[in-house]
């Protein structure tokens, strides 16, 4: 969510997988880094669509099995793609959102956001912005643990258990209702995965890639 395609963890992974001779292909969603649209337009609707974009021009370039990794809002995206398209293989969702509206009523005054139609908030590291309204509405359609019985893949969840920003709650429920779901709770870890939980996160995917990966 406001990171991009040059962010800490697709530019790790990207290294780290070629590295086993996986191919990688990193994207900016809706509204995120190069790719167009205002922010205060942003969906999860509209930033799916770049996602199954993405899918099928993979396809189209011939390539035969496609694993999808998303951090938090990314991981919520690629299991909304998972539960459309049957050329995904694989899933590694790193803090993933399952249940936006519970996270975003959690946080915010969501009277006042549909009153006035927007809503300020600030990053990080203190820059502001602006969401619509239409986020929250959109948000509603996709409830991850309604989406579980149209992804037959394999999963891969991973996530800290002092996280703040999206509940660990939220992936210890939706484990056990997916197919096949292996859940890594690393513990004293946060929601950015600094240091040494980065690490972590990358023998497990990459570990789970490998495993899964078509000769």
């Amino acid at each position: 969510f406001r990171d991009s395609k040059e962010g800490n963890t697709p530019s790790r992974m990207h290294v780290a997988l070629v590295e086993q001779g996986v191919s990688t292909f990193r994207m900016d969603v809706f509204a995120h880094g190069a790719s167009d649209g205002n922010f205060e337009d942003l969906t999860l609707s509209k930033a799916v669509d770049g996602v199954m974009s993405a899918i099928n021009m993979m396809k189209e370039m011939g390539f035969k099995q496609i694993g999808l990794l998303g951090t938090s809002f990314g991981g919520m995206l690629c299991l909304i793609a998972a539960s459309k398209s049957s050329d995904v293989d694989y899933l590694v969702l790193k803090s993933p959102v399952i249940d936006y509206v519970a996270v975003e009523s959690e946080r915010r005054d969501v009277e006042k956001w549909k009153r006035e139609g927007v809503i300020e908030s600030v990053t990080r590291s203190g820059k502001s912005y602006r969401m619509g309204y239409e986020f929250f509405e959109d948000a509603g359609k996709y409830t991850g643990y309604y989406l579980v019985d149209k992804i037959k893949v394999p999963v891969l969840l991973v996530q800290g258990d002092l996280d703040t920003i999206v509940p660990v709650s939220q992936s210890k429920k939706l484990a056990p209702l997916l197919k096949d779901c292996q859940l890594e709770v690393l513990e004293g870890c946060d929601h950015w995965f600094n240091g040494h939980y980065f690490d972590m996160f990358e023998n497990f995917a990459v570990s789970f890639v490998l495993k899964h990966k078509k000769a």
